[in-house]
């Protein structure tokens, strides 16, 4: 079942919009929770203030809105439909950030002050496809790879809980695909060694381009901001439940 939570969005958007709010048929978010943990427990026990990480929120902020989602990168990340993307998690708040054409070393600066600003306790991370392009096939897929971690390693001077990385879309062409997988082996086996989540998009084909050949339409953007989604709300939010 592909993406269920945000095609169900998607879908009620559409039927509501340039129509009057109606409370039967707008989908609301559950009602936020502070995820509970032993430390939690004792703390409460022994009357003390539950530490909230990042340090800077409040309690009646988490308390409030749940997690912070940050989700940062290219332009791919522009194209996903805001309120329908923040509707679909549970107990989240989103803040999508996306800077057009932007690389890996562009994204070095640009990451610094929506850490700085949002204190996310999740930070999803989409770069690379402005890397990978016919002028420059030869380049290292590991030395690739090793610098979308390093913008990971950023996050966790900001004492962001959970980091994902999202694997780099396809482009037409079969040299392309060929150095964007390689890059997509090397980033997967580094989220392994440095206990951070990874996301295939490999759901994203070829099929899903526009004629241009580099983004996405409508339905791959569904796609894709689905598979975020899904593998926070099922992967994420169930480990912190457990």
């Amino acid at each position: 079942e592909e993406c269920n939570e945000y095609y169900e969005n998607i879908q009620s958007t559409n039927r509501i919009t340039n129509r009057k709010p109606n409370g039967n048929k707008i989908k609301r978010k559950n009602e936020a929770k502070i995820y509970i943990t032993e430390n939690y427990v004792q703390n409460q026990k022994e009357g003390k203030r539950p530490r909230i990480a990042p340090g800077n929120r409040s309690y009646a902020d988490a308390t409030r809105y749940g997690k912070k989602i940050l989700v940062i990168g290219d332009s791919y990340v522009r194209r996903i439909e805001r309120n329908v993307f923040n509707n679909s998690f549970r107990n989240a708040k989103t803040y999508l950030k996306s800077y057009g054409g932007a690389t890996i070393s562009n994204m070095k600066y640009y990451i610094i002050p929506p850490l700085e600003d949002q204190r996310p306790d999740i930070a999803v991370i989409h770069i690379g496809s402005n890397n990978i392009n016919y002028h420059d096939l030869n380049i290292d897929p590991l030395k690739v790879a090793e610098s979308i971690i390093e913008l990971a390693e950023k996050c966790i001077e900001y004492d962001v809980n959970d980091i994902v990385i999202s694997s780099i879309m396809v482009k037409k062409g079969l040299r392309l695909n060929a150095k964007i997988r390689e890059v997509n082996d090397a980033l997967e086996s580094l989220c392994l060694l440095k206990d951070f989540h990874f996301i295939r998009n490999d759901d994203v084909t070829t099929e899903y381009l526009e004629d241009g050949g580099i983004h996405l339409t409508e339905s791959g953007t569904n796609i894709f901001a689905g598979n975020i989604v899904d593998y926070i709300n099922n992967c994420i939010f169930c480990e912190d439940l457990n």
